[in-house]
């Protein structure tokens, strides 16, 4: 099946290279990306992209080199340069980056998803199906810096990278405590105790005081400190 726009692959290709090299800020990223529902490619990529940048603050890219986050963000680049047809089937679990989203799925479909992904093609090579075609994309296009998952080295962790690390999952642990507590309490409230009403919305309150935190603090990604200059 032919692309149905091509011209808006390669503005979408474009947007992705523009804000990797620090050209653009997230938010040009995001309003300029395009959409066309009939190649489902662009909306795949859109989707698996959006939860790899903060869009609540603006921003450049703070990717560090050669990153896990930064070669996917090249490889769908790489991709929107073919003409391939996008062949995976709905990747549900693309959608469940939030902690407590993955509490509400469960943590064991969701990686029961990411195994049937694994069985449907080569999910280190994502958006390509095959390794071998996206192999010759990068044979085609010089593209070297496009890397399958699996080849990626090991990046160091010094001592403040796993403080910082260790930070972040305890910030997301107690939202998504405070998230089900909230709940809890409003239920309570609703059924006959009116003073837990006050409790829910404590932890409401907290909740969000958290998450403002892990938008615009220092700990708002477990990544490394080794950023990407923005320019």
């Amino acid at each position: 099946m032919p692309v149905a726009n091509a011209d808006l692959r390669v503005k979408a290709a474009s947007l992705i290279r523009s804000y990797l090299d620090g050209k653009i800020s997230n938010h040009d990223f995001a309003d300029g990306f395009p959409r066309d529902k009939s190649d489902p490619a662009l909306h795949a990529i859109e989707q698996r992209l959006w939860f790899h940048y903060d869009d609540v603050r603006t921003h450049k890219c703070e990717f560090p080199f050669h990153s896990a986050i930064e070669v996917l963000f090249r490889r769908c680049a790489l991709f929107l340069d073919t003409r391939l047809e996008y062949e995976w089937p709905d990747l549900w679990h693309h959608d469940l980056t939030h902690p407590i989203i993955r509490i509400l799925a469960g943590q064991w479909f969701r990686s029961k998803a990411i195994q049937k992904a694994k069985s449907e093609g080569d999910y280190a090579v994502w958006p390509f199906l095959r390794n071998a075609d996206f192999e010759e994309a990068k044979a085609k296009f010089g593209a070297d810096g496009a890397t399958a998952d699996a080849k990626l080295p090991e990046l160091p962790l010094t001592r403040s990278d796993r403080l910082r690390r260790g930070l972040w999952m305890t910030i997301q642990t107690l939202q998504t405590g405070l998230f089900f507590g909230a709940i809890a309490c409003f239920f309570w409230g609703v059924i006959g105790h009116p003073r837990w009403l006050a409790s829910s919305l404590i932890c409401l309150v907290l909740y969000v005081l958290l998450l403002v935190i892990v938008r615009l603090g220092p700990t708002g990604s477990p990544l490394p400190n080794n950023k990407r200059n923005a320019g």
